[in-house]
């Protein structure tokens, strides 16, 4: 797990996690809770004022993971696989983290999970 970026030289590991020294990564993060995503959504933001405090850039964000269809939603992990994001915690979580409808945060949101084009 890790986070990366694909720009002019290519694909490049960010390596801004730090990761226990065994290398195990803590098990009990539920991906399907609107907490977690909002965690990353504020450190993905955090990273590219650091990276480009110009604010040139696309920006893309796949879910990918399991999913139920727009029902049921997505992201769920081996440990939490009773509680996914539904799409209604998904669109809250976004307008939490970026309020402002002027200027869309992504240019483009895709799901890269089961059932997810119903």
């Amino acid at each position: 797990m890790g986070r990366y970026l694909y720009d002019g030289n290519g694909l490049q590991d960010l390596k801004v996690v730090d990761y226990p020294e065994d290398g195990t990564i803590d098990p009990h993060i539920n991906m399907g809770a609107p907490e977690t995503l909002k965690d990353f959504l504020k450190a993905g933001q955090n990273l590219e004022r650091e990276l480009y405090p110009d604010g040139n850039v696309h920006r893309v964000f796949v879910f990918w993971d399991h999913g139920s269809g727009s029902l049921g939603g997505v992201c769920s992990d081996k440990v939490c696989k009773s509680d996914l994001l539904s799409l209604s915690e998904i669109h809250k979580t976004f307008a939490e983290v970026y309020p402002s409808v002027d200027e869309p945060p992504f240019e483009l949101i895709g799901f890269d999970a089961c059932l997810m084009s119903t």
